[in-house]
């Protein structure tokens, strides 16, 4: 190989890292002056740090590459104690370990750790898919039952589909002598768990983990030999700070990798015990991973038999390993703890220590020298006993805060996070090491002894790893220092695995390092040579010297270069002789784009030698303009190497002593040509030469590298932001293309006149130095893509990027590895053949596909935008595919596609971020266009400051938040401020005292408090409806306190302003106490479900000092929220431990409805500490109140819910009969209340599952007996202690079995609830039990509930019917059958309204409505009898269950009438009521009202049994009772709720707006229509069909929710239907009738159309935009238009010219508007451009191609092939004929003008005859005929001059030949022969041109013969 001559390399000096010194100096100097170390004591400290250790103090630096946007590479700098890490010199974080741990820093570095998927669980439901639970069968993928949840519920329940993957988060790994940290980068999280080895060094490894080597004490080498063992192993990975560190595996074979396939090894290896890397084998380097370094690789020396070896690792966790065979997972050969087991299996390798390998999964890491046991000092004795080792505790710390650290090392194997683990003997097995890297040796070769003993100068690089054409290959380079040799491997890929052959090359060196110097993609090597200078190999091993050019060149030359370490990138350390280091980088990479693209072509064309000579003599030229970036001193230099080694003379100009005329010869001159104001500024003569007949020979590939540069020209030509590289890369073109293809000159020509200085002849070029492989036309991608989409049958091929070589028979360079440097032209060619696919005849299904591709490759590209940098022609087709998708696209396309075609509505609705639906800053975007309300001053915001400042802000508890919803929802009146104000409980109540004179003072004053005492009731009542109304109104919750509203009881007289408190010895403090639990439920409900905040330290940051009632009940809103899944289990024990009432029962009732339907196993075992009947021995007295044993049974209900546990049915049923509540006595107060909740609770666990079986028939044998008694039970149970008490268990039984047989239509069990007909019967049991028998009934016979009468008069017996009959009739009946009547009426309007819950079914509410009048005139009945009270108070019992089965039908309407009706029962607080009376009252409210309108109630299995809970009609005398109900039930309501309120919102304004929609409903089997105007509730989504949004004010579209699931999942996830609104109309809410919609404005400018046509015949004295601005802004909330509108039509041009072009631009915003095309302004905009643009313009000719293509496109293929007019859908187009076709009459107009002048046709002349064309004028101020000449042979899609010159000669010989020859060879016509020569010439003519539309037009034919004469 030639000597290569030295490269002079300017390097950049950075920083040294003073900064860090100067840290690390001041450190080191306080240590020394405060502590002065001993001799001894410094002898121990370095025996401790071990054999190896580093106990040198000095501070250590790694250097790291930049992520994102840092500014310079990381260093990561540590001394013994301190830790920093720095970028750029710039201290960014620091650490001190001297203080707390007390322990040195033994190695740090910087690498990736893998975070676990996380799935969102702060849904209303729990995840199925979690490790704790157990599949419910109402799950729908297990069986084929009814479903027990809902679709809100089950859409949460199962795994997500979008669950976020696992991320590698950038963290810094810290090992100190017993500790390591893991500190997250991104968020700042630390890690810290014990290590059980001293750590000697640690390398990052890929994809996550880094790989650590323990220090090999030279005792335990000596010990191994002596035992014959081998050593323990040194190498252990750690990927999670949760687990062991896991031993390296040894593999004989690791497969894949790369290409696509995953990694996997050879099966010899599995199922045998693991074997570990020999522990003598010490780590050298491990290959940094990146997109240029994908192998994975790891040196090693094996000090002791000098052996150096090279390794792949790989990442194959064991869960990824096939299963072993059965035999070798048998008991037997499990080897025990205390064994060791050692394998003959040696690995196929040469070169393995003597000892024999010990596997590792005998090993545990209490077996390393001087580790703690296995236990560790949490292992209580109970679990040594059991078997079981303790989980350690994790400490997830942040940044700088302490707390307990986990064992890696001394606590066994961590389990997963989730699950419980069986410990036992075969847990011990499975605790052993496995191993997630596995190394496989590629090579070993024994080195020197001073080589081994000189490891630390060792240096090694992988460089060069590229894709060769036919693989990818690597090579690997290994420099001795001590034998000055470098080992150079090459790494190759082969059948999935990875072969090293012998070494590539032996060079003499004494350091390398990689660095990123000369290609951007790969690395090269930067080699010190024996004599200390440097050198890199590059494009393989060609070499090339260098030399620095910088402040240390002196120090290089004097000293000499000693050793390379830390090279990162482009940057690496020099040490020189005398051990100072520099810090340089070598970056010797183009910046521009043009030339790197221009190098990257030609490296997949051109031969390897070829190339590297290219690029080393660009370099060279590069480097005499200092690489210089400015002036296109980059790409002149690299024009300056292609000439030279293609031997092309490239003559360079000589300076004049004229400044001003130097100025030609550089590159600013052209840039005064396009500049309005240097129109008239006489520039300096440009220089032009005549050409001369080229004498010299063309180079080999000069061929070559014009057919690459000419591809990379039309790959610009599709960029109009790179048409100034395309110009500058057109003159290198035309001079290459002069000598072997002139046509190809010709070509380039055209499109750039100033690319050459003359124009390319025939005559001046030399036939026998034509390259005969290129065409004697150039392509032309435009004509190809024309071509492809006019005509389906068109198949010329496109050569691809990689049949470039293969066309010219080269084996290419590939030097910059595999890519693709014509990425546009790609990717435009594959759209247009989609566009264009022939087999597809419908073109909107070819649009579909096109867009559909389009999609695809804006995601491959990472969103770069390709097309909105197409020129207006290739544009044009992909816009009108765009528009034939836009009206109507489908549903199941990716969120690109729907971005693509302008449809950002669409992308919302499928999108998965949630919705802005609240008033926390947010703002729409007209508010910010136009705003109604002035924008606050900064007084007024300090104002704001002063109010807030005296004290935390009130909090009422009833603020919504939901201005713009409620606006809209209810905008006809004050509804929602009229409800808030009757639920708000923290305001103090002002009433108005009645006077009664006839009364005393005292009197009066009674009066007035009990009047108190009952506003008091009230209040305390309120909480419960506050919680519906404001439920999920607060989803950002801050990082503060969570505020709870205080319960307000003070009341004012209106009269005397005197404020009265309610008397404290009737206002007792448990009453108090369940008030505030209430208030807390309310509270926490306001928290949405959605709210990502809330976590378990918010939870324990919100926590109380002690415990309070208020805070239990916050607890158990989370819970039933889903938030309280959140709270880690210690938060949890912590929240027990204090046995606070109120906190257990809320946790326990919230753990379980968090995770309900789940059988959560943790949650069981909590469960079952507060229910003796879940412990083994029953009878232990645990002092368990009756109420935590009710809040523990109703909580097992909801945990199994639907899940038919066979277990837990059993412990409930039980629970319901239990003896010891019999008789009833001071110990079971509350005896009724348990007995209930277990009842709840067994029909919750067998929820709709009763059938015929017989475990579940004995089951029914059980209730039936608890309802009507046994034939051993007595009437009286007070005779027999063992009996239970069929009063308290027969309502209980009974809401059980309505439960258990929910929906079967089970008649014969329905039968068994008997509701009796005569006045005996019904004396014998409570008129209640009516009211559950006809509930359990209805719910049994589901389907057979109707709304009408006869389905209510179907359960009133006959003789009760006929009873009221008489009694409205004023006769006396006996009021056993009234108050029989009352609670069946009661009963069956309860189970209207769980059928109906949420449906606003007119019919069910019309009955109940009539019935809710009923009882309330029956319950203002004046009679003072014991026997009225009775009926008044079932009546008013009746009344209140009536009014929330009514809010049930209604919920979430906010129904006027209904409102009405309840408004009327809350404001008689003068009247005597019970507390349970206001408690429905206030939960009628807040149902109506129910989180505000936008949630209703569910219909589901679930959703029932929790609403039969909550409104159980069993209501309290006061707040505190709770012996007949578990009052903390009543807020289960929580799990019925479903967010159904459709909300229509518009994408672009995001303003709420009204629309009308379409659904289809299948209720049952019949399919109805049905249409709503949002926002309004819909029904139940598993009965919606489909959803249609159909009006001529916003873009339609049609979602398909019953066949597309991520539809459904869509709108179940988000109720928001994002529209976009149509500009030429306004919102409904804005015009109601449609009448201000831009089609019906008066006054509309006519002429428009026209303007676009002939914009220089518009009258500037009528300019038409008047109003259009006003309009605009209310019309089109797009800030585009508005901006255009403001900036362009207004009338204020000065000119003429200024305002016809306004008109202009007002007509194409109105064209645009008017047809909702807001793409067609640019396009307008750049054909007036067009219109006017000089032909002096460099991008004349552009703009003319670009011009003529879309008028071709427009007027000959639009029709054809894409108007829809074939499928009799005709489109109208984006761009009017006419306009494109005025256009092209403007530029024609102006053409022919200079057609006619002499010096163009003399011009023309000499180019049609093919003789040499005169030299052009100098004279600038002169037309230049040549750019006229390109015009025209543009324009006209004339031959080149060489083709023209055959055709002459063909046309003579044709005219002489057939002139005056007898027909039919002849013709002695004249004019005849002359037309049919012209046909033919014309036809001839265009074939040899790449034509688009039209070919060599006619009149240019006739031009040209006449030129010829």
């Amino acid at each position: 190989m030639d000597p290569v001559e030295t490269l002079f390399a300017p390097c950049h000096i950075q920083p040294t890292l003073s900064t860090i010194h100067t840290f690390f100096d001041r450190k080191q100097s306080q240590t020394d002056s405060s502590h002065i170390e001993s001799d001894l004591l410094s002898a121990i400290r370095t025996a401790l740090r071990g054999y190896r250790g580093e106990a040198s103090s000095a501070p250590r630096t790694s250097y790291y590459a930049p992520v994102d946007d840092a500014a310079g590479e990381e260093q990561l700098s540590w001394d013994t104690y301190n830790l920093v890490l720095s970028s750029g010199d710039v201290i960014r974080k620091r650490w001190n370990f001297k203080d707390d741990e007390k322990q040195p820093i033994q190695w740090a570095c910087i690498g990736y750790i893998e975070q676990p998927s996380t799935v969102h669980t702060t849904s209303m439901r729990p995840d199925l898919a979690t490790g704790d639970t157990q599949k419910s069968t109402s799950d729908p993928s297990s069986s084929t039952q009814r479903l027990t949840f809902g679709p809100f519920a089950r859409i949460q329940q199962e795994p997500r589909a979008d669950e976020e993957p696992a991320t590698r988060c950038r963290a810094i790994f810290i090992f100190l002598r017993s500790l390591a940290k893991i500190y997250l980068l991104g968020n700042g999280q630390e890690h810290t768990f014990y290590l059980p080895f001293v750590v000697r060094k640690a390398w990052p490894l890929f994809p996550h983990g880094v790989v650590v080597q323990r220090i090999l004490d030279p005792a335990e080498i000596e010990e191994a030999k002596a035992s014959g063992d081998a050593p323990l192993p040194t190498l252990f990975t750690i990927i999670n700070p949760h687990a062991e560190p896991a031993v390296v595996g040894l593999s004989s074979g690791i497969v894949g990798g790369f290409d696509g396939t995953p990694t996997s090894l050879k099966d010899d290896g599995i199922g045998r015990p693991l074997s570990s890397v020999p522990a003598e084998e010490f780590v050298l380097w491990t290959s940094p991973r990146g997109p240029d370094v994908s192998d994975q690789t790891v040196v090693t020396l094996d000090i002791e038999r000098k052996q150096l070896s090279v390794w792949r690792y790989a990442y194959v966790p064991t869960k990824d390993l096939p299963d072993a065979p059965n035999s070798l997972r048998s008991h037997s050969q499990q080897p025990s703890l205390t064994q060791s087991t050692t394998s003959n299996f040696q690995p196929h390798s040469p070169g393995y220590s003597a000892f024999p390998h010990r596997t590792a999964e005998t090993v545990s890491l209490s077996a390393l020298p001087r580790m703690p046991p296995v236990l560790s000092t949490t292992t209580t004795m109970a679990s040594l006993m059991q078997g079981n080792v303790v989980e350690p505790d994790v400490s997830l710390t942040s940044a700088g805060s302490g707390g307990g650290r986990p064992s890696l090392g001394g606590g066994g194997p961590m389990p997963p996070p989730k699950g419980d683990i069986d410990y036992g003997l075969d847990a011990l097995g499975d605790s052993r090491m496995k191993a997630d890297y596995w190394m496989d040796k590629l090579y070993s070769e024994e080195i020197t002894e001073a080589d081994s003993l000189a490891w630390s100068d060792i240096s090694v690089g992988i460089f060069d790893q590229r894709w060769n054409g036919k693989s990818t290959t690597a090579l690997l380079a290994i420099c001795l220092s001590a034998s000055q040799t470098l080992i150079v491997l090459s790494l190759r890929r082969k059948e999935g695995k990875v072969f090293t052959e012998p070494p590539h090359a032996r060079l003499p060196a004494i350091s390398v390092a990689p660095v990123r110097a000369l290609r951007s993609n790969v690395y090269d090597l930067l080699v010190v040579k024996p004599n200390r200078t440097l050198a890199i190999l590059t494009h393989g091993m060609h070499e090339i010297p260098i030399r620095i050019r910088s402040s240390v060149e002196p120090k290089v030359a004097d000293n000499g270069v000693l050793s390379l370490k830390d090279s990162v990138n482009s940057s690496v350390s020099l040490t020189f002789a005398d051990r100072s280091i520099a810090r340089i980088s070598i970056n010797l990479i183009p910046d521009e784009l043009l030339t790197k693209q221009c190098l990257f072509m030609l490296s997949m064309m051109l031969p390897a030698q070829f190339f590297f000579d290219l690029h080393h003599r660009f370099l060279l030229k590069w480097s005499l303009r200092g690489y210089s970036s400015i002036d296109d001193d980059t790409f002149n230099s690299f024009k300056d190497a292609v000439f030279e080694i293609l031997s092309i003379p490239n003559p360079s100009s000589k300076l004049d002593t004229n400044s001003w005329n130097n100025l030609c010869m550089t590159s600013s001159l052209t840039r005064y040509d396009d500049d309005p104001a240097f129109r008239r500024l006489k520039l300096p003569p440009s220089l032009r030469t005549m050409p001369a007949k080229i004498s010299y020979k063309p180079h080999e590939h000069t061929g070559v590298v014009l057919h690459g540069l000419h591809y990379v020209g039309l790959n610009l030509w599709l960029n109009v932001r790179r048409h100034r590289d395309l110009l500058k890369l057109a003159t290198v073109v035309c001079k290459l293309a002069i000598v072997v293809r002139p046509e190809w000159a010709d070509f380039w020509k055209r499109i750039s006149p100033d690319a050459l200085d003359y124009w390319p002849s025939s005559a001046d070029s030399t036939t026998s130095y034509v390259d005969e492989r290129l065409s004697t036309w150039a392509p032309d991608l435009f004509s190809c893509l024309y071509n492809r989409i006019n005509n389906p049958d068109w198949s010329q091929p496109w050569l691809s990027t990689l049949k470039h070589a293969t066309f010219f028979d080269l084996t290419p360079s590939m030097a910059f590895g595999a890519g693709e440097p014509l990425l546009d032209s790609r990717d435009i060619l594959q759209i247009f053949s989609t566009l264009a696919d022939g087999k597809v005849p419908d073109s909107r299904k070819r649009a579909e596909n096109a867009i559909l591709v389009m999609a695809k490759l804006f995601t491959m590209r990472g969103g770069q935008e390709l097309f909105e940098n197409l020129p207006l022609g290739l544009a044009a087709p992909l816009k009108e595919a765009a528009r034939a998708c836009q009206l109507s696209p489908s549903g199941d396309w990716p969120t690109n596609a729907f971005r693509l075609i302008g449809r950002n509505d669409l992308v919302e609705l499928v999108s998965k971020a949630p919705d802005l639906m609240f008033d926390y800053g947010y703002r729409s975007v007209k508010e910010y266009l136009n705003p109604n309300t002035p924008r606050k001053s900064i007084n007024d915001y300090a104002e704001d400051v002063r109010r807030a400042l005296p004290g935390e802000m009130n909090v009422t508890g009833v603020e919504l938040g939901l201005k713009d919803f409620i606006d809209i929802r209810f905008a006809q009146d004050r509804r929602v401020d009229e409800v808030a104000r009757m639920l708000c409980s923290s305001a103090v109540t002002t009433i108005k005292a009645v006077e009664r004179p006839d009364t005393n003072d005292v009197d009066q004053a009674r009066e007035l408090q009990n009047q108190v005492l009952r506003l008091t009731e009230r209040t305390l009542a309120l909480p419960f409806g506050r919680a519906m109304f404001t439920f999920g109104t607060v989803t950002v919750v801050t990082r503060e306190t969570y505020r709870i509203p205080r319960m307000e009881y003070t009341a004012r007289l209106q009269q005397q302003n005197l404020a009265m408190v309610p008397d404290p010895a009737k206002l007792n403090a448990e009453v108090i106490s369940w008030a505030d639990f209430h208030n807390g439920v309310a509270s926490g409900l306001r928290i949405s479900h959605t709210s990502t905040v809330v976590d378990s330290s918010w939870i324990k940051f919100n926590k109380p000092a002690e415990l309070t009632p208020e805070h239990a009940g916050f607890l158990f809103a989370l819970g039933l929220t889903g938030h309280l899944r959140e709270l880690l289990t210690w938060h949890t024990f912590s929240y027990l431990t204090p046995k606070h009432d109120l906190t257990t029962t809320a946790v326990l009732l919230g753990l379980s409805a968090a995770y309900a339907g789940t059988s959560d196993r943790h949650v069981t075992k909590l469960i079952a500490v507060h229910l003796p009947a879940l412990l083994p021995t029953q009878n232990v007295d645990l002092n368990i109140t009756l109420v935590m044993q009710a809040a523990a049974l109703s909580s097992i209900g909801l945990l199994y819910m639907g899940t038919k546990n066979r277990r837990m049915a059993e412990v409930c049923i039980s629970q319901i009969g239990r003896k010891d509540l019999v008789p009833p006595d001071l110990s079971n107060d509350f005896r009724e209340a348990c007995t209930l909740s277990a009842a709840l609770a067994f029909g919750m666990v067998m929820l709709g599952k009763g059938s015929d079986v017989p475990a579940d028939v004995t089951l029914f044998e059980r209730l039936c007996e608890l309802i009507h008694g046994g034939q051993e039970a007595p009437v009286d149970p007070a005779h027999s202690k063992n009996a239970f008490d069929i009063h308290l268990t027969s309502p209980a039984a009974t809401i059980a079995l309505g439960l258990m047989y929910l929906r079967t239509e089970r008649q014969d069990v329905a039968e068994t609830l008997v509701i009796p007909d005569t006045v005996m019967a019904l004396d014998r049991i409570q008129p209640h039990y009516l009211l559950l028998r006809t509930l359990a009934k209805s719910l049994i016979l589901w389907s057979a509930i109707a709304p009408n009468e006869s389905w209510l008069a179907s359960h009133i017996p006959e003789a009760i019917a006929q009873a009221m009959q008489e009694r409205f009739q004023g006769k006396p009946v006996n009021d056993s059958f009234e108050l029989a009547y009352y609670n069946i009426v009661a009963g069956c309007c309860f189970a209207l309204g769980l059928k109906f819950a949420g449906t606003a079914t007119e019919e069910a509410y019309s009955l109940i409505v009539r019935y809710y009048d009923v009882f309330t005139r029956l319950a203002h009945t004046q009679s003072s009898t014991f026997d009225s009270k009775i009926k008044r108070a079932a009546v008013n019992d009746g009344l209140n269950l009536i009014s929330i089965s009514l809010s049930m039908v209604m919920a979430g309407t906010g129904e006027i009438s209904c409102l009405r009706r309840f408004r009327y029962q809350y404001g008689k607080y003068n009247e005597p009521s019970r507390y349970g009376t206001n408690v429905a009252i206030t939960s009628s409210l807040g149902l109506l009202f129910l989180g505000g309108g936008r949630f209703t109630l569910g219909t589901s299995d679930a959703a029932i049994a929790c609403m039969v809970a909550a409104f159980f009609p069993r209501f309290p005398q006061d707040s505190k009772e709770n012996k007949s109900y578990l009052q903390a039930l009543r807020h289960l309501w929580v799990l019925a709720v479903e967010p159904r309120c459709l909300i229509a919102r518009d994408v672009d304004s995001k303003e709420l707006v009204y629309l009308p929609i379409k659904m289809k409903v299948r209720d049952e089997k019949e399919l109805g229509t049905t249409q709503l105007i949002c926002p309004t509730l819909i029904p139940e989504v598993d009965k919606l069909q489909s959803l249609r949004v159909d009006t001529p004010r916003y873009w339609p579209f049609y979602l398909d929710i019953a066949r597309h699931p991520r539809t459904k999942e869509s709108l179940l996830r988000s109720q928001i239907l994002y529209v976009k609104r149509r500009t030429a109309f306004l919102s409904y809410m804005e015009d109601p009738k449609g009448s201000r919609s831009l089609f019906v404005r008066s006054g509309s400018s006519t002429g428009d159309a026209a303007t676009l046509d002939f914009p220089q015949l518009t009258d500037v004295k009528a300019h038409p935009a008047a109003d259009l601005h006003h309009f605009i802004s209310s019309s089109s909330n797009d800030t585009y238009f508005l901006a255009f509108a403001d900036r362009f039509c207004r009338d204020d041009g000065e000119t003429g010219e200024e305002k016809k072009f306004q008109s202009y631009c007002h007509a194409a915003l109105l064209d645009s508007i008017l047809q909702d095309k807001s793409w067609t302004i640019q396009s307008h905009l750049t054909l007036h451009r067009y219109r006017n643009v000089s032909p002096k313009s460099k991008y004349f000719s552009l703009a003319l191609h670009d011009l003529r293509f879309i008028t071709d496109f427009y007027t000959k293929v639009y029709d054809r092939r894409f108007s829809g007019k074939s499928e009799n859908n005709p489109r109208p187009s984006l761009l009017r004929e006419t306009t494109l076709v005025a256009a092209m009459h403007d530029l024609d107009t102006r053409l022919s003008q200079i057609r006619q002048e002499s010096p163009f046709l003399s011009l023309l002349r000499e180019y049609a005859q093919g003789g040499p064309i005169s030299s052009p004028s100098s004279d600038t101020s002169q037309d230049d005929p040549s750019r006229a000449l390109a015009w025209y042979l543009q324009r006209h899609t004339v031959p080149s001059s060489s083709h023209l010159v055959v055709l002459k000669k063909l046309a003579l010989n044709s005219h002489d030949r057939c002139l005056h020859t007898p027909p039919p060879h002849g013709s002695d016509r004249a004019d005849v022969l002359d037309t049919g020569i012209r046909e033919v010439l014309n036809a001839t003519g265009s074939g040899l041109v790449s034509m688009l539309g039209s070919g060599w037009s006619k009149s240019s034919v006739d031009e040209i013969m006449a030129a010829w004469k």
